[in-house]
């Protein structure tokens, strides 16, 4: 059976792999600490998973409309209005099966074939084969630490005016490097796709878990950004909710009619279990829940930054969101004799520590370590870092 090039040409998701070996050694006795995960370890909130189960018992496990239940994309649309003050009807709303859905789905109903579509790297490791199954063209633009990873000014002035480029992927916080767009940034981005006639796709999915003053500008806010703009967000990361898969897009009518209609004829509707869990964490006691685990986070993240800025032949900006550091280690390749898909390889076969090469996410000389751990394994994990390094 012949695979269909494009997709033949996807490779592997580097985290599945750098998690599928570390399993491997866990099996085989090892102590393994995995700071790979893009997940919070904790689990989802007692109310939250009652209400799924409650609608199991219920019987309420039928189709639902292809973009969800009316009652909960009237939910999402208050939410955002209350969380982000982002007005939306529930009619400009479409509920997915996970944010990486509405991504792909926005994507299927935006882009035509060879249509280029700015990726800001370091970005999530699924947007560029995202973009290829759509039919498009990466155009990856390369940040720098320096610049808080975020493009300049300049670069998106250059880029945003070439005439195949068609739209961006805009994610702030950014999973990996847990920086924010500024937010005089953010209302350039929409003048110039204002006056380019260029679309943003902007995934918001870490933008409830944040610390310090920044506070994530989403571009529908800015004025004309509602226009050009598809809001992306879900309940796994803030929730705790991955495997529950429910996510959303907002944006305007006649895109989300077609984001709808690609659902309709691919995955039908989202979880009919998993929207009556959405229901209750979206709801004000659900609300409340998130700042538990955020806290949480930022207890960690307190510590962690530190303890590795303290490490040798490490650089790193303290994120201002999500739960990853992205430190630079361009200084302990070159002492090691490698890159940073082998360093990673060396601190998981000789630290029993497991972490994502920046290659992943377009950035060499970076590593991405996830604090969605206990801080006893933090503190574990950054005993064997230095350690190695004093060897």
């Amino acid at each position: 059976m012949k695979i269909s090039p494009r997709v033949a040409a996807i490779p592997e998701s580097a985290t599945m792999a750098i998690s599928a070996r570390a399993a491997e050694l866990r099996a085989a006795g090892a102590e393994v600490i995995s700071l790979a995960a893009g997940e919070p370890d904790f689990e989802t909130p007692a109310p939250i998973a009652e209400a799924g189960i409650a609608a199991i018992r219920a019987g309420d496990t039928h189709y639902t409309a292809a973009d969800g239940t009316a009652a909960l994309r009237g939910a999402i649309a208050k939410a955002m209005a209350r969380d982000h003050g982002l007005e939306y009807r529930a009619s400009e709303v479409c509920v997915t099966a996970g944010t990486k859905s509405a991504i792909a789905l926005c994507l299927l109903a935006l882009v035509e074939e060879g249509d280029e579509v700015i990726v800001p790297a370091p970005y999530w490791v699924s947007y560029p084969p995202l973009v290829e199954m759509a039919g498009g063209v990466p155009r990856v633009v390369e940040t720098t630490e320096d610049n808080g990873f975020v493009p300049t000014l300049a670069q998106l002035e250059r880029t945003l005016a070439e005439p195949r480029v068609r739209g961006i992927l805009v994610n702030s916080p950014s999973n990996p490097s847990g920086q924010v767009w500024p937010e005089e940034r953010v209302h350039a981005l929409v003048e110039l796709c204002r006056k380019h006639d260029r679309w943003i796709v902007s995934d918001e999915i870490y933008t409830r878990i944040r610390y310090g003053e920044t506070r994530p500008i989403s571009p529908a806010e800015c004025p004309g950004g509602r226009e050009c703009t598809a809001v992306l967000n879900g309940l796994s990361k803030a929730f705790a909710m991955t495997g529950w898969r429910l996510g959303w897009v907002a944006g305007p009518s006649k895109m989300i009619s077609a984001v709808k209609s690609v659902q309709s004829h691919t995955i039908g509707n989202p979880c009919t279990i998993s929207q009556a869990a959405a229901l209750a964490a979206l709801s004000d006691e659900g609300n409340a829940l998130v700042q538990v685990m955020v806290d949480a986070f930022r207890e960690r993240c307190d510590w962690f930054v530190p303890a590795l800025q303290a490490l040798p032949g490490i650089t790193l900006r303290p994120p201002e969101g999500a739960f990853y550091v992205f430190p630079g280690v361009a200084a302990l390749c070159e002492a090691h004799g490698t890159d940073d898909i082998g360093l990673c390889k060396m601190l998981l076969d000789e630290l029993q520590i497991a972490t994502v090469p920046g290659t992943a996410f377009g950035t060499p000389g970076h590593v991405r370590l996830s604090f969605a751990a206990s801080l006893d394994n933090l503190r574990t994990a950054v005993e064997r870092l230095h350690a190695w390094l004093k060897r």
